[in-house]
């Protein structure tokens, strides 16, 4: 039996200016997204006590990568989206381009098949689309 995803707010790092909804995909999608620019330990000092594997893929945004560093934030990426237990299958794929980082998930969910792709600047992450 599926799982409902239920409702979150459309945010990624800050609360937005007004409550707007996201449901679904949309919702794991968000909350994935969250995992990859929220440094590790990073809910366990907002007082959140339960285990929480994330990565904060903005400090590497401008350094130099070579390709296995790369590949190195791409394992701990997909390392921190398997925990998440509505997640069966997923993966992450980092791209390096324009002073960003964009973060191409792929994965199989309680609810089917989601995607949605991430681009994160030194500041903040904007999904530019999830489905």
């Amino acid at each position: 039996m599926a799982t409902d995803y239920g409702l979150s707010l459309r945010v990624l790092d800050d609360l937005p200016v007004r409550a707007d909804y996201v449901s679904g995909a949309e919702t794991l999608a968000y909350a994935l997204a969250r995992r990859l620019i929220t440094p590790s330990g990073g809910y366990n000092d907002c007082g959140d006590p339960s285990a929480y594997d994330s990565i904060d893929l903005r400090k590497h945004v401008g350094s130099r990568m070579s390709a296995s560093d790369l590949a190195a934030r791409q394992a701990e990426a997909n390392a921190a989206l398997q925990q998440d237990e509505r997640v069966l299958t997923v993966s992450c794929v980092l791209t390096v381009g324009a002073g960003e980082l964009l973060a191409t998930v792929d994965g199989d969910g309680d609810e089917g098949p989601f995607r949605f792709v991430a681009s994160i600047d030194e500041i903040t992450a904007t999904i530019l689309e999830a489905t």
